[in-house]
């Protein structure tokens, strides 16, 4: 009887083995699928972190030297423009046909450089996705375009 018991014992021991280790690789198996979702969903995170770095980076170099030259081209206009107060409000002169060819030169440059601080500060920096989910753009071509007129007519009134 005793031996019976064991007996019995020991097959219900490997029937409970058995079943434990059937729900123990089920619930394994679903943590392991959990943890391969989790995986996936960290690693498309990070690629889209991963452009979002390179979309910010991008567009903090380039309003950089878009800055620097936008300043480069307000220091020129406020010399200019200076010195065309210096002619109207010092010494008065306002008739166009009584001012020097310096003079002239300096109220054309004027002008100039206040259409192109003017092109210059409303350009639009950043393209707009048209896709809700897409990433916005740097506007590079309008930017350089600004850039290179800038260095063109600096050159030219220097």
């Amino acid at each position: 009887m005793a031996l019976g018991s064991a007996v019995l014992g020991a097959a219900t021991l490997g029937v409970g083995i058995l079943v434990g280790g059937i729900i123990f690789n089920l619930v394994g198996k679903s943590i392991s699928d959990k943890a391969d979702e989790a995986w996936n969903q960290m690693k498309e995170a990070e690629d889209e972190i991963n452009q979002i770095c390179q979309y910010l980076n991008d567009l903090y170099v380039s309003a950089g030297w878009y800055k620097d030259s936008l300043l480069l081209v307000q220091k020129q206009y406020e010399q200019h423009l200076q010195a065309m107060k210096s002619i109207i409000l010092e010494e008065g002169r306002t008739d166009w046909n009584a001012y020097t060819s310096t003079d002239k030169i300096t109220i054309e440059n004027t002008v100039l450089l206040v259409g192109l601080l003017y092109k210059m500060c409303k350009v639009q920096v950043v393209l707009q996705s048209q896709e809700r989910e897409g990433m916005n753009q740097v506007n590079h071509k309008e930017l350089n375009q600004n850039v290179a007129d800038a260095k063109s007519i600096l050159q030219k009134i220097a």
